[in-house]
């Protein structure tokens, strides 16, 4: 749940890069601030700024202009052990070595914490433990690295990061390279986090479609600026389909998907409820074929009894019944009804 209690404040901020002489802006004024115990997504096109801000955000390059406030506190004000204390930053998983261990990598999160030749005490080893046993992996802490998938990888640097014990945690694309299934579970996992633990977990991302189901909060960079909403919102308001306003994408709040805009050559007029509606009109419509409720078109009703479907066509005082979507399809297509 989002809490009240702010732990990022940016302050007229401008991100970008000094190249030469020359200072190139890619988002400039940011002024917003973070609650904790929320999580906020970062989304917006290629080239928008999402790695940039969230470079900048953890120090690991300047702003170009404005100032980052960490629980009250100038970032520049940290120094690097401080700010190791208060922040975290995850990138990708390919800096880490194949032949690294699982617990190893985990343990580097206490670094912080560690003396000058990084000795670690009980309390350390504990809080390793618990990162492993809070993202599922402690059954692979003396597992290799190479011997992982790319799910469990991301999850080795989410328990990294969790060992180091910050309020606030940065992930640059942790859904990246994921399948269906573990970008849906990271995704869990970094909202209970979150909300279990009072920390602010942001991270940036191209999947929409998931994001929306699990942010707290969006943080929307378009036309260089950054409009911050909860995910409904945004919905409602249209603003997720700025995003495609040059494309034939577009995103359907009833059916909460990402769709393409079609040109149909003919129409049809379909009856039926439920899944096996939906799913027939996305077949037609994929194939260019409207649904369209009008008494002069061919009309397909769909029955199913005891787990038999049938599709059953009529159109001037004929009828058909096809057991197979694609054989359906292409006797619509045989009436000779495309314009």
């Amino acid at each position: 749940m989002v809490g009240s209690e702010i732990h990022i404040k940016l302050n007229n901020l401008s991100v970008g890069y000094n190249t030469g002489r020359h200072q190139r802006t890619i988002i400039p004024n940011i002024g917003l601030e973070a609650p904790r115990g929320s999580l906020i997504a970062l989304v917006g096109a290629n080239g928008t700024g999402k790695s940039t801000l969230l470079k900048t955000l953890a120090g690991l390059q300047p702003p170009l202009q404005g100032d980052i406030e960490i629980q009250g506190k100038p970032l520049l004000q940290y120094s690097r052990p401080e700010l190791a204390r208060k922040l975290s930053f995850v990138g990708t998983h390919y800096d880490m070595h194949a032949m690294m261990r699982v617990h190893q990598v985990v343990s580097y999160g206490r670094y912080p914490y560690t003396n000058i030749v990084g000795r670690l005490h009980e309390y350390d080893r504990e809080q390793i433990r618990k990162a492993m046993h809070d993202t599922g992996i402690f059954h692979l802490r003396d597992a290799f690295v190479g011997e992982i998938s790319d799910g469990e990888k991301q999850r080795v640097l989410i328990a990294r990061s969790l060992a180091q014990d910050t309020d606030i945690i940065l992930l640059d694309e942790p859904t990246a390279f994921l399948d269906v299934r573990n970008k849906f579970e990271v995704l869990h996992l970094l909202g209970r986090l979150a909300h279990e633990r009072q920390k602010i977990i942001m991270f940036s991302s191209h999947d929409l479609q998931i994001v929306l189901g699990t942010a707290d909060l969006l943080w929307f960079i378009d036309h260089k600026k950054i409009i911050q909403g909860l995910p409904e919102e945004l919905v409602l308001k249209n603003t997720i389909n700025e995003l495609f306003r040059h494309s034939e994408v577009f995103f359907d709040p009833d059916e909460n998907e990402f769709r393409i805009q079609r040109q149909h050559n003919f129409a049809v007029n379909l009856q039926g409820e439920g899944a096996l509606y939906k799913w027939t009109q996305r077949a037609l419509d994929r194939l260019h074929i409207k649904v369209a409720h009008q008494k002069d078109l061919p009309e397909v009703t769909i029955e199913e009894h005891n787990g038999e479907i049938n599709w059953i066509v009529a159109y001037e005082q004929k009828t058909q019944r096809f057991q197979a979507l694609e054989e359906l399809i292409r006797f619509l297509y045989s009436l000779g009804l495309a314009q």
